[in-house]
C-alpha cells in the first residue's frame, strides 16, 4: 500500500522537548528562581503572592515540567544507586543472588544498574568507568575479578584474585562437596560419576578441584570414564543433557551422579530416565534446592521409599541413580577419617 508524501503545504510538527525550568519562566513572565522556589517548596516561596504560586502550579502541569533528577540532586552527596558487572544475567545463578541484592537496595531507597561484559576483560574496566562517571556510589561484581583501579568501594562475589580495598566474598566450595558427597556416601554409593563445569565459567576449576580433594578423602576418587563436562555455558537444561548422554555412552557402571548445578541436574535426570534409569527423590522436607524447577522434574516419593535419592543444591547438585550392582539391603558405612 503506497502513501502519499507530505506535500510543502502541509504543516510541520517539531518534536517536543522537554519543557526546562527557563520555559516555564518565560512563559509566566517571572524570573526562573521564582519558579524553582514554588516548585522546590523552598522557604522563600512563602513570599511569593498566592496567585503567583497558583499560577506555576497550574503552568507546570500544563506542559508536563518534569525536573532535571540531576539539578535536582545538585546539594546531594550520592546517587543512591550501585553498578553492578556480571559475565551475563541470563536465569541462573545471577537471579538468584541478585534477588537478595536487590531486596536488600529496595529497603535501603537504592537503585542498581546492571552491565555484562561476556568474558571480555576489557570491558570490565570500561564499564567500572562508565558506572562511574554515571554516579554509581559502589559497585557489586559477580562471578568477575576487579582487574582495575578505582576510588568506589567494590564488594566481589565468587572471585578468585584478592585486590587491596576489595571485599571478597568467597564460596567455600569443599565444603559444599562435602556435603554432596557425603551425602551419597551415607546412602551406600561407591561408584559416583561427577559432571564439571564449563571452562567459560570461572568457578568451574575452583569447584573441581574441592570436589576431587572430597572424593579422594571419602575413596570416591572418580575414574576417568565416570568424569564428563559440560562443554558450552549457558542456563538451559541443555548444558547437562549432552554430557550425561556421552557419560551413558562410556560407561554405565555408577550408582550417583553429582552434576555442576541444578540447571544441569535437570538435562541429566531427563536423560537418565530415557535411558530407563529410576532417579528417585527425597521427600521435600529433606532437600535443599535454589532452583524451584526441579521440584517438578521427577516424581517425589516419601523418605522410607529408597535410600537412594535425588537432590539439589547450587553448588553442586546431585542426582543419584538406582543400580542393580549395589545390594538394596546393604546398610550404608561412613568414612571413620573424612570430616
Amino acid at each position: 500500500m503506497r502513501t502519499k508524501p507530505p506535500s510543502s503545504s502541509d504543516p510541520v510538527h517539531p518534536p517536543k522537548k522537554r519543557t526546562s525550568l527557563k520555559d516555564l519562566a518565560t512563559y509566566l513572565g517571572v524570573s526562573q528562581t521564582t519558579v524553582s522556589f514554588v516548585l522546590n517548596d523552598a522557604p522563600l516561596a512563602k513570599n511569593l503572592t498566592p496567585e503567583t504560586r497558583r499560577r506555576v502550579h497550574e503552568a507546570a502541569r500544563k506542559f508536563n515540567y518534569r525536573p532535571s533528577y540531576f539539578a535536582v540532586n545538585l546539594h546531594k552527596t550520592g546517587s543512591d544507586s550501585v553498578g553492578v558487572i556480571v559475565p551475563e544475567h541470563s536465569e541462573g545463578y545471577f537471579t538468584v543472588v541478585m534477588e537478595g541484592v536487590e531486596r536488600y537496595l529496595l529497603q535501603k531507597h537504592f537503585l542498581y544498574f546492571t552491565a555484562c561484559h561476556y568474558g571480555k576483560h576489557k570491558l570490565v574496566k570500561e564499564y567500572s568507568e562508565l558506572l562511574m562517571n554515571r554516579g554509581a556510589e559502589g559497585l557489586l561484581l559477580l562471578n568477575t575479578n576487579a582487574d582495575f583501579d578505582t576510588p568506589l568501594p567494590v564488594v566481589t562475589i565468587s572471585a578468585h584474585k584478592e585486590k587491596e580495598g576489595v571485599t571478597n566474598i568467597f564460596i567455600d566450595h569443599r565444603a559444599a562437596a562435602r556435603l554432596a558427597i557425603r551425602h551419597l556416601y551415607d546412602l551406600g554409593h561407591r561408584k559416583i560419576a561427577f559432571m564439571k563445569g564449563p571452562h567459560s565459567i570461572m568457578d568451574s576449576e575452583f569447584r573441581w578441584e574441592a570436589m576431587l580433594q572430597v572424593a579422594r578423602d571419602f575413596g570416591v576418587e572418580p575414574t576417568p570414564e565416570r568424569i564428563v563436562q559440560i562443554a558450552v555455558g549457558g542456563w538451559t537444561p541443555q548444558i547437562g543433557y549432552e554430557p550425561t548422554q556421552r557419560l551413558l555412552s562410556a560407561t554405565r557402571d555408577f550408582t550417583a551422579l553429582i552434576c555442576f548445578n541444578d540447571t544441569s541436574a535437570i538435562g541429566a535426570i531427563r536423560v537418565l530416565h530415557e535411558a530407563g534409569m529410576r532417579v528417585p527423590t527425597t521427600s521435600p522436607s529433606s532437600a535443599s534446592t535454589t532452583s524451584s524447577l526441579l521440584n517438578f522434574m521427577c516424581p517425589v516419593s516419601p523418605p522410607s521409599a529408597s535410600r537412594s535419592s535425588t537432590w539439589a543444591s547450587s553448588p553442586p547438585a546431585f542426582c543419584s541413580t538406582a543400580s542393580p550392582t549395589r545390594p538394596r539391603n546393604t546398610p550404608p558405612t561412613s568414612p571413620s577419617s573424612p570430616r
